[in-house]
């Protein structure tokens, strides 16, 4: 085994695993004080995504969050199943309110029943494809009414990327935010496939997307009769072109970046973690 930045690399008959670091978690648990608590299925209620009208924090508690807040995102990174809701506490830090911290205990009670996490790469597997799944949450965002993309970066069906982002602007209709979810998809799976190209390895691009409209937009040339869409998107238009990308629509039970849009049940969690490779324990 070795370490690298805080993360455990071994080899096994298998192939190889990483595990994340996870002396936070242990940080997490000693400074909210909750070594003890019960755990919970999942990091993030539904009622943890509305809005909080609540008075201001003081400015103790406030930076007590905020540095419990940048921790968790230091998480997210290693742990997709903290995506989400990593961005939505990530959004209350420059003005956090009283109750506010309760989306803090929900993670470390979270964390409390899964502190670890390992990503199985097993040997073998399809190294000649690169594939991206995206998908958005339309108009989720509260506030704003802005939308977040969500995306899964496999290479040989191992998970080397993943993200949940809230989109710049409101999108006026669903397809329009899957658009721009599919838009950024497609942005990192050329990176990745640019790398790799001058590692000497040429792959074949597959984007997986759940909804008719968004594909439609990717693979006809031009805006057509939508005016409004702007260059980011008719930029996707050229690379799929160019580049070959398989643009494929799938069922929305079977995209795996809808875990990384908002909140999902147990069930769903284990779904993915299980198609990607990872344990949690």
């Amino acid at each position: 085994a070795a370490s690298f930045l805080g993360r455990t690399i071994s080899w096994t008959e298998e192939g190889l695993e990483l595990e994340a670091d996870e002396k936070h978690v242990k940080i997490l648990l000693d400074e909210w004080n909750m070594q003890d608590c019960n755990p919970c299925d999942t990091p993030l209620a539904n009622e943890g995504k509305g809005k909080n009208e609540g008075e201001l924090m003081n400015p103790g508690m406030a930076t007590f969050f905020r540095r419990a807040a940048a921790r968790i995102n230091y998480l997210s990174q290693d742990r997709p199943d903290l995506n989400v809701v990593s961005r939505v506490i990530a959004m209350r830090m420059a003005n956090p309110r009283c109750g506010d911290e309760q989306l803090i205990k929900r993670v470390v009670r979270y964390l409390r029943g899964k502190p670890r996490v390992k990503y199985c790469y097993s040997w073998g597997g399809d190294i000649g494809k690169l594939e991206v799944y995206t998908d958005s949450d339309w108009a989720g965002e509260q506030e704003k009414r802005r939308s977040t993309s969500g995306g899964v970066l496999l290479f040989g069906g191992h998970l080397i990327g993943h993200w949940s982002k809230l989109q710049n602007n409101p999108a006026p209709s669903s397809g329009e935010a899957e658009l721009n979810s599919g838009t950024k998809g497609l942005s990192e799976l050329l990176g990745v496939r640019h790398l790799l190209e001058q590692l000497g390895v040429n792959v074949e691009l597959v984007h997986y997307i759940d909804v008719s409209a968004a594909k439609g937009v990717m693979l006809r040339r031009g805006a057509g009769k939508i005016k409004h869409l702007e260059v980011r998107q008719l930029w996707s238009q050229h690379m799929v072109d160019k580049f070959r990308v398989e643009v494929i629509k799938i069922p929305r039970r079977v995209n795996l970046a809808d875990n990384l849009t908002h909140t999902v049940s147990r069930r769903a969690m284990e779904l993915f973690h299980d198609a990607v490779g990872l344990s949690y324990f």
